[in-house]
């Protein structure tokens, strides 16, 4: 089976098992919420030495909780898999990035929700057969999250500059679906 329906798969079930979870807190809307789970596709592109690397097959999984008017606490989680395969070998690179930072929110614009966010964390990057590197980042980003009845979709655009022992510029691409946590 291929490695991006087993991504898929994975992911698909993911989304299923958090809404049966979630389904009680689902008497307030992802857009009033206190608290909301963020889970979505996540795409990423990596840049480093004049060398670019894409990650086609990820997920990104986001927790935020409203602090006071329009900021929140968030923490995120991500992971990104790039696959190679030829001369009879099977090469994976996966990139693993946390980060926990602030989220502003805009008032709403045509029935949508304009935020801006900046984490800062790690990457943990893995290549098959070479040594994990644990590397710290920082991540600034926007995005825009709409109702979709109780439920929400949102689309994100993150810079990611991670700090290896060379300059390393990363931009990732996330969609996918808010759920309310709380009541």
């Amino acid at each position: 089976m291929n490695v991006s329906w087993k991504i898929a798969g994975s992911f698909l079930f993911g989304l299923i098992l958090t809404g049966v979870v979630a389904r009680p807190a689902l008497a307030q809307s992802a857009e009033t919420a206190p608290v909301t789970l963020d889970i979505g596709y996540q795409y990423l592109h990596a840049s480093a030495a004049g060398a670019t690397l894409s990650y086609p097959g990820g997920f990104d999984v986001a927790v935020a909780g409203t602090v006071a008017g329009p900021w929140s606490i968030v923490g995120d989680i991500g992971w990104s898999r790039h696959s190679n395969t030829g001369l009879g070998t099977n090469t994976n690179t996966d990139a693993f990035a946390y980060g926990a930072g602030l989220r502003w929110s805009a008032g709403n614009v045509a029935h949508a929700k304009l935020y801006a966010q900046m984490l800062v964390g790690g990457e943990t990057d893995a290549v098959t057969y070479q040594p994990t590197a644990v590397n710290v980042m920082l991540q600034p980003g926007v995005g825009v999250a709409a109702p979709l009845g109780r439920v929400g979709v949102y689309a994100q655009v993150d810079y990611r500059r991670v700090w290896t022992s060379i300059a390393q510029n990363d931009v990732r691409v996330v969609a996918g679906v808010r759920l309310p946590l709380s009541r």
